[in-house]
């Protein structure tokens, strides 16, 4: 969502072709996750930290 041109909320897009979303399929955010679904750490948070 973003705001339009008069200040206006949209949830308009334009789509693409070939550009969608199906269920049960990954995307690239799959790899790209730090914790779990229960809102635990996962080992990926390491790379982040410090050294």
């Amino acid at each position: 969502m973003w705001l339009s041109r008069h200040g206006r909320k949209s949830t308009e897009w334009i789509p693409t072709p070939n550009v969608g979303w199906k269920v049960g399929a990954g995307d690239q955010w799959d790899n790209n996750t730090l914790f779990d679904f229960h809102g635990n750490a996962l080992s990926s948070l390491d790379a982040f930290r410090r050294r």
